[in-house]
């Protein structure tokens, strides 16, 4: 991105995005996360129809599936990255999210080393009588 798509996207983001790139306008700072969904997505959004005019954004960038998508934790695989800048990019042109094609595998794997509890362990771990 050079410089003059760089101040595009940050006019852009000041026009239509109410609290700048900040979750909220209580917030002083914004996650790296959740500043590249944004940036990245509404440059890529801005090469495909330039003379983007969106509607409302706040309901989607207050959902679930965007929280999902920058919270702190989120995963940095291309899969994860991929899919918080088309979820912004997408939603910007008002078109279904094209998701990264790895996703489910990724998510599926994110717990699959974790232990899994059974009823007998619960059981095992919790004596009543003792």
């Amino acid at each position: 991105m050079d410089r003059q798509q760089f101040d595009r996207v940050l006019g852009f983001v000041r026009e239509h995005f109410p609290n700048g790139f900040r979750r909220t306008a209580k917030h002083t700072s914004v996650p790296r996360i959740r500043f590249e969904a944004i940036a990245v997505g509404v440059a890529l959004a801005l090469r495909i129809n330039p003379d983007l005019s969106p509607g409302n954004v706040t309901p989607w960038l207050e959902s679930d599936e965007f929280m999902k998508h920058t919270r702190s934790d989120a995963s940095n695989s291309k899969p994860k990255v991929v899919n918080r800048i088309h979820f912004v990019r997408d939603n910007l042109l008002g078109r279904a999210v094209e998701y990264h094609a790895n996703t489910k595998a990724v998510e599926e794997s994110a717990n699959a080393d974790a232990p899994q509890e059974s009823s007998t362990q619960a059981i095992l771990l919790f004596d009543p009588e003792a």
